[in-house]
């Protein structure tokens, strides 16, 4: 059940999160792969339209709310944790080649590296459309990095985004009959 489930404390815990519902969500609609990516675009457009740099240039002034902000971003980390999980289980299909899951691998090294032990000194930069080009390039690691920055330009802490992420893991996990959890 959902109760069962307590706060992230770190990515990790994130993964295994979003694990116990993905599985359910992809089963119950028609799941294609690209949908994770046009999610995580979505989310990342709908933040960007409340910040000092939307790409709403014909709004004359957009005023900031953290805490709506905050719940956006929450949305962001959690396709792009949905988007990890992806790559993980397409890492562990015979097909990838040993090179491949290796790289998966320091991929997934890095970006809990950079959430669990690096946030406090990534530098402040509103550079979300650099997150969105990077997924395009395959560079997820820098993409991840990217959302980060302008977390920390936007000043949320990491136990604010943790919190974030978890009102929106509840939600998405209400869409699931709570036995099937």
């Amino acid at each position: 059940m959902i109760c069962n489930y307590s706060r992230p404390e770190n990515f990790d815990d994130m993964m295994e999160l979003n694990l116990s519902i993905s599985e359910k969500l992809i089963r119950k609609n028609k799941f294609k792969s690209g949908y994770i990516v046009l999610s995580l675009f979505k989310n990342i457009i709908e933040f960007n339209e409340g910040t000092k740099n939307s790409h709403l240039y014909y709004e004359d002034e957009i005023k900031f709310d953290k805490k709506a902000q905050l719940s956006k971003m929450g949305k962001v980390i959690f396709e792009f944790v949905n988007f990890v999980n992806y790559l993980k289980k397409e890492n562990k299909k015979a097909k990838i080649e040993k090179e491949e899951r290796e790289r998966y691998d320091i991929f997934l090294e890095r970006i809990k590296n950079e959430f669990d032990v690096n946030y406090y000194v990534i530098p402040k930069e509103d550079n979300l459309i650099r997150a969105i080009y990077q997924v395009t390039a395959n560079n997820f690691h820098y993409a991840f990095i990217e959302i980060l920055k302008t977390c920390k330009e936007y000043h949320f802490t990491k136990e604010e985004l943790l919190d974030a992420y978890y009102e929106i893991f509840k939600d998405f996990a209400k869409r699931i009959k709570k036995e099937e959890i």
